[in-house]
């Protein structure tokens, strides 16, 4: 018996409850993902597959009580420039759990500074994201190219 392939699975928006369909308009509109406890992981699944096939970073703020965690990943086969970075770093100064590589952010933000982080990321990553050189970046859905085979 064969598994099902899970990650080929598109869910309609009538699956999504009220508050998923909700969000998702949302995110459309702020360009990104605000989770609350109450959503589930097939709506990130489908916002991460809105983002790839739109050519956009996959954007996540997931809120909690005390801070978000925030992701900031750069579209397929992309990645953050030095410049970008440097720019990030200086966003998220003032954040905890702040982790930066060309291939993606993570920080934890402070309750009640969401929007205004997200925005001013956001801000600085519009067409200014390059290309990778290397054949192994993630793609947002999942996918991971194929490796190139060294010489010898």
């Amino acid at each position: 018996m064969t598994p099902p392939a899970t990650a080929s699975i598109i869910i309609a928006m009538s699956e999504f409850t009220v508050v998923e369909r909700a969000a998702l308009r949302q995110a459309q509109s702020d360009g990104w993902l605000t989770l609350t406890a109450e959503m589930r992981d097939v709506l990130v699944t489908h916002w991460q597959r809105q983002c790839a096939s739109a050519g956009r970073p996959f954007t996540v703020l997931r809120l909690d009580r005390r801070r978000a965690s925030l992701w900031l990943i750069p579209s397929a086969d992309t990645v953050w420039t030095e410049r970008e970075l440097r720019f990030f770093r200086n966003v998220l100064a003032n954040e905890s759990g702040v982790v930066l590589t060309p291939f993606g952010i993570r920080a934890f933000v402070t309750s009640g500074h969401e929007s205004t982080v997200m925005n001013r990321l956001l801000g600085a990553t519009s067409g200014t994201i390059h290309r990778a050189n290397n054949p192994r970046v993630v793609s947002l859905v999942g996918r991971i190219g194929k490796p190139t085979r060294a010489c010898g």
